[in-house]
């Protein structure tokens, strides 16, 4: 039994420790057919049918708010972004202030 006493309050705070993942990363239904995809370690992507058409990164503006910043390429061209309190609707709006929105396909990637 000595090696489960060990072992057990080592799991307990690793798992303890794993954060959780933001409320934006994961895979989100977009505009056109389009599958918009934030990833943890900042990286946003676009997809049609399997294809890139746009890539960038996203930041935390304001993590209580949900709120972020997305700044695409070429041009760095940049969106403001918030998530839903229920965490299932993306809303970016451009520099023009139109917005686009999303609602969430799968939970972090």
């Amino acid at each position: 039994m000595r090696p489960f006493m060990l072992i057990a309050p080592a799991l307990c705070l690793a798992l303890q420790a794993a954060p959780a993942a933001d409320p934006v990363v994961g895979k989100w239904f977009w505009s056109q057919g389009q599958t918009l995809i934030c990833r943890a370690d900042g990286q946003v992507e676009i997809l049609k049918d399997k294809a890139k058409v746009r890539e960038g990164r996203w930041v935390v503006k304001d993590a209580a708010a949900r709120k972020y910043t997305f700044t695409w390429k070429p041009g760095d061209v940049k969106e403001e972004g918030e998530v839903s309190a229920d965490g299932y609707t993306l809303t970016l709006v451009n520099a023009e202030g139109s917005p686009h929105r999303g609602e969430k396909l799968e939970e972090g990637n």
